[in-house]
């Protein structure tokens, strides 16, 4: 992925500690490439999917990767039930995982706006707190610790 993406000059990598073996990450500032540059990988038969998030980056990764399948992963591995399953983000990378609604996901009170796409539902909050605050009270909103909660979701009102 990395050799054709290096020949878009408008694509700037990112530092060497971001980049691994299965993802390629850069800074791009204009969208309206993303078009030409998934035209260009699927010519070269490259099958990724590409994240843009925060308005300036740009991850290139295979397209069955991503954080929701690497959760899934996990969670079958350990064998742990998908509503004992919270997630927390708080920009376009973590899109996947936080509108899949077989989880409990919480979008952090400082979350990018791309984020405003996903609607406060049974299995998705909003939270206005910022950063691990905001994951807290994601826990609070979902009564996720009272292990007598048998209904997922949100807590009734007047709880």
């Amino acid at each position: 992925m990395a050799h054709v993406a290096g020949g878009f000059e408008e694509l700037r990598p990112q530092s060497d500690d971001v980049q691994t073996a299965w993802k390629v990450s850069y800074y791009l500032n204009d969208r309206t490439i993303l078009h030409r540059l998934r035209h260009a990988l699927t010519t070269h038969e490259l099958k990724a999917r590409l994240i843009w998030s925060s308005g300036k980056h740009l991850d290139l990764l295979p397209r069955s990767a991503g954080k929701r399948r690497a959760i899934e992963f996990i969670r079958k591995r350990w064998e742990v039930d998908r509503d004992q399953v919270l997630v927390s983000g708080d920009s376009g990378n973590d899109i996947d995982m936080l509108a899949d609604p077989g989880y409990r996901g919480v979008a952090v009170g400082n979350a990018e706006e791309e984020l405003e796409v996903l609607e406060d539902e049974d299995t998705f909050h909003q939270a206005s707190l910022p950063h691990a605050a905001g994951v807290l009270e994601g826990t609070e909103e979902f009564d996720f610790w009272d292990a007598d909660a048998g209904a997922r979701g949100k807590k009734e009102e007047g709880d």
